[in-house]
């Protein structure tokens, strides 16, 4: 009796591979199934980093130990495939453990970034220097191989996806060691990050992003075609729904309503964006929940042509009304494409990176203070619930200086903590 059940345990257990091996994509989209979300809402921060490994920087646990004493519920790390590529990919199971068995925290948020030098496109492009006029040559920041099949036929007997796809590889690679930590998955971090103007130009105007696709040149951190993400959100969706159907592929922290409207307006086609065999469905299909970034200091003020001059409203309730303001400008685009609950579901939001400066500095005009910041933080908590908003994460939790440094940014992103991590 015993041989016979080792036996079956054994092969269960073979079953169980075979399974996982030649696990295949989803047969749904977000175009037909979102998840709803039932669990409390989760506020967290960018855990930031304050001087390196092996340079006498607190280690990742220590670090959420501070997150735990500051009331925090969640957290948002990363696992770079550069990184994984140099340490294996086992090298921070203990960590996210300890995050979530010790110190308790739920819901996490991870980033998908990062190819290692062996991974990454070889892609290079030419961009004109609005300044000095000069052309400038940049590397693709993308994965390279990422229109090999993103299945194949496991013969290999490595992984269910096609390890030629190097994103695809890397994807299956931390869910298979981490997904029993994460809930959402954002793909890639502020992919409409611009290197000019070109974001903010309105439609009819040369080079907008309305009426034409963002240019390689005008995204700093792909460095590539809008259509490589849809195909990064199209890869994660499919490896990530395989292995977890219940987890939610985000956006990857959008500032821009116009690239939202390009990733819903384009397939994963290289060659334009169009729908065709290979390339049935647009970005909208690929991912359950739009992840925003929002720094209202930069918006709290108007022109008034009465003055002559702009008119400003530096205070926390106005800046609270920027954050809601543009998850309603992004619903918008969202509704335009159907993604309103009725023809398409509705997505989700959160928030992953958000904050007011603690200080003022002379040389810009943006809100800072101690009060203000507070004030903004607790208001943008509640407001962000009964806005529906799923998660909310500070944009990091130490600064990275000391707000009485000279050195420390104008733009404030140094004092954004909410403790000051020295590094000696």
């Amino acid at each position: 009796m015993k041989h016979l059940l080792q036996t079956i345990s054994s092969c269960i257990a073979f079953l169980f591979v075979v399974i996982n091996i030649h696990a295949q994509k989803p047969t749904f989209t977000a175009n037909t199934t979102v998840p709803t979300y039932s669990n409390d809402f989760y506020f967290g921060s960018n855990p930031g980093y304050y001087g390196g490994y092996n340079n006498n920087a607190p280690n990742d646990k220590l670090i959420h130990n501070l997150f735990i004493r500051v009331g925090m519920h969640t957290t948002r790390p990363a696992l770079y495939d550069y990184f994984l590529d140099q340490y294996g990919v086992n090298i921070r199971k203990d960590e996210f453990a300890y995050y979530t068995a010790t110190l308790n925290m739920k819901e996490l948020t991870l980033f998908l970034n990062g190819p290692s030098d062996a991974h990454r496109s070889t892609k290079v492009i030419n961009c004109v220097n609005a300044t000095t006029h000069n052309t400038e040559q940049f590397r693709s920041e993308v994965f390279k191989n990422l229109y090999a099949p993103i299945w194949d036929d496991s013969t290999n007997g490595v992984t269910a996806v096609n390890d030629t796809n190097y994103y695809a590889a890397y994807v299956y690679k931390v869910v298979k060691t981490y997904g029993s930590y994460i809930r959402f998955y954002e793909v890639w971090n502020e992919p409409d990050f611009a290197a000019n103007g070109n974001v903010s130009l309105t439609s009819g105007q040369a080079g907008n992003w309305w009426d034409t696709n963002p240019s390689p040149c005008d995204l700093v951190n792909l460095r590539d075609d809008i259509t490589n993400y849809v195909r990064m959100l199209r890869i994660t969706y499919e490896v990530v729904k395989s292995m977890q159907p219940n987890s939610y592929i985000a956006t990857g922290g959008l500032g821009y309503t116009n690239f939202l409207d390009a990733v819903l307006r384009n397939t994963d086609n290289p060659i334009d964006g169009s729908v065709a065999s290979a390339y049935p469905l647009k970005g909208g299909a690929y991912f359950d929940v739009l992840s925003y970034h929002c720094y209202p200091q930069y918006s709290l003020r108007s022109w008034d042509n009465s003055i002559g001059g702009f008119k400003y409203y530096r205070h926390s309730d106005y800046a609270v009304q920027k954050v809601i303001d543009l998850k309603t400008d992004f619903q918008t685009i969202l509704t335009n494409y159907g993604y309103n609950g009725t023809t398409y579901p509705a997505k989700h939001f959160i928030i992953t990176e958000v904050n007011v400066p603690r200080k003022q500095y002379g040389t810009t005009d943006y809100i800072g203070s101690p009060e203000a910041q507070r004030n903004f933080l607790m208001k943008t908590f509640v407001i962000a619930q009964q806005q529906g908003i799923k998660q909310v994460y500070t944009f990091t939790i130490g600064d990275s200086k000391d707000e009485t440094d000279a050195t420390a940014s104008t733009d404030g992103f140094d004092g954004m903590g909410f403790i000051t991590i020295s590094i000696r």
